[in-house]
């Protein structure tokens, strides 16, 4: 399944790739004469040999120290290295993917149960002649790895690992969030993250277990992404988390180191449980983690926001992706700026207009109160004219009507204000509103387009 993702949209460039010369040839017909070809060959060849040498050592294919085997894998990494020169070269990690995947390809070839031991010795030797064209399907696979959008290995292994250490930096953020007391004593003790799981990145996993298991946790991979690789990373450490938490810093070193996630093993100097941590598990647990593509990048948001003007402040000179994103941040502080100075107003506006209203709704109050108390006068008066005519009572009567059909004017004025205000109050309201949301929007869209070219200057200048 792995291959089938991998290979997904790379198959007719792969093809293409397949029925050109050789690699190794056209490198050497390009660069015979090259005196920079050959001081990258010499940077990378002793770190090559050094990495070739410890990957996969108990594994009988790749025990023999300078086989034919190590060599092969040694030639391969060192095609990768040369096509890739001018982005990430050669990095430690490769050599434990690209041996999965010379593994692979050689139990698909040469395992058969009715060979004998020679035949299948016969059969590696044939299939591993550094010209042939099994040597052009891995290095091919090896570059599709790298520049698969899905996993961003080429950010992984790039030269100062920028996107690693992203990865480093939103693991160690989820497990703070999904495991806080083991993130809490790791703390405690002085343990980073990238002492445990930096490995694990790198290699997706293929230095940990074996090449059956890798292929198993490769599909997985291809099929989620980071988040799956973060999932069975937190598996794996919550399945393990009673006994870590009892641990101090060199137990936990050690436990890291000897820790294979399908080998049952003890260890023998911390007492620690290592027992049953089966691949079978870790894909249980880590159904139990809600990780998703979102909370990823609002963790990488925060990140790139924290870290991009201290990256920026050591490059010594500016590129066009650093004034881009200068540029870009000085027009969106000047809109927000302008934004906000609208915002201050409408909310002015809305003050005044609050506090006119509800002045003429005391206003309101007051004048309707002296309405239904001159009512009650009149009335009272009209009655004692009834049990009495007199002439002075006649006149306070007609005195208290003109009155009250004065303050009636004034009520009647007042509701017409009260309207008013409320009216301005409300078209302040919905101004004040709109800004708010326009501010909001202005400021995601000023996020999303400073981390996008945050994140492409510390995946380029890292």
């Amino acid at each position: 399944m792995w291959r089938q993702f991998l290979l997904q949209d790379n198959d007719q460039v792969l093809e293409d790739q397949l029925s050109a010369p050789s690699t190794t040839k056209d490198i050497d017909r390009q660069n015979s004469n090259s005196s920079t070809m050959g001081d990258i060959l010499e940077s990378v060849e002793n770190e090559i040999w050094r990495d070739v040498r410890r990957t996969r050592n108990t594994n009988p294919l790749f025990r023999q120290q300078g086989g034919c085997v190590q060599s092969y894998l040694a030639h391969i990494l060192k095609i990768v290295a040369i096509v890739n020169r001018y982005t990430i070269g050669y990095c430690q990690g490769m050599n434990y993917v690209a041996a999965a995947l010379l593994e692979e390809m050689l139990m698909t070839h040469v395992i058969n149960t009715n060979d004998t031991r020679s035949l299948r010795v016969q059969k590696i030797y044939s299939l591993l002649k550094p010209n042939c064209q099994n040597t052009k399907i891995i290095t091919e696979l090896m570059d599709i790895l790298i520049n698969h959008s899905h996993l961003q290995m080429k950010g992984i292994w790039r030269r100062g690992l920028p996107v690693l250490k992203l990865r480093m930096h939103q693991f160690d953020c989820l497990v703070a969030n999904k495991l806080p007391m083991l993130h809490a004593h790791f703390h405690n003790i002085g343990l980073l993250c990238s002492q445990y799981c930096a490995q694990w990145f790198v290699t997706l996993f293929s230095s940990s277990v074996s090449i059956d298991e890798t292929k198993n946790v490769w599909n997985l991979i291809f099929l989620g992404g980071w988040v799956m690789i973060f999932r069975l990373s937190l598996a794996i450490l919550d399945i393990h988390r009673l006994d870590l938490i009892s641990m101090q810093l060199e137990d936990v070193s050690r436990f890291f180191q000897k820790l294979k996630t399908s080998f049952k093993n003890k260890s023998r100097n911390s007492g620690a449980n290592l027992d049953g941590l089966d691949l079978h598990k870790v894909m249980i647990w880590s159904d139990k983690y809600d990780v998703s593509s979102e909370l990823l990048v609002q963790i990488e948001k925060k990140y790139v926001a924290d870290n991009i003007e201290s990256t920026i402040s050591r490059l010594p000179k500016s590129t066009d992706l650093i004034l881009q994103y200068k540029n870009l941040k000085i027009l969106y502080q000047n809109d927000c700026a302008c934004l906000r100075e609208k915002i201050e107003f409408a909310d002015a506006s809305l003050h005044e207009a609050t506090s006119f209203s509800a002045s003429a709704d005391s206003s309101c109050e007051s004048l309707k109160y002296k309405l239904t108390t001159q009512i009650q006068k009149i009335k009272s008066n009209r009655n004692l004219y009834e049990k009495g005519p007199a002439i002075s009572t006649a006149h306070l009567i007609e005195q208290q009507q003109k009155e009250l059909a004065q303050t009636y004017e004034e009520y009647q004025h007042a509701i017409l204000l009260k309207r008013t205000a409320n009216s301005r109050k409300d078209e302040a309201k919905v101004w004040k509103e709109k800004l708010s949301r326009q501010l909001i929007t202005l400021m995601k869209q000023h996020d999303d387009d400073l981390c996008r070219i945050g994140s492409k200057i510390m995946r380029t200048l890292s």
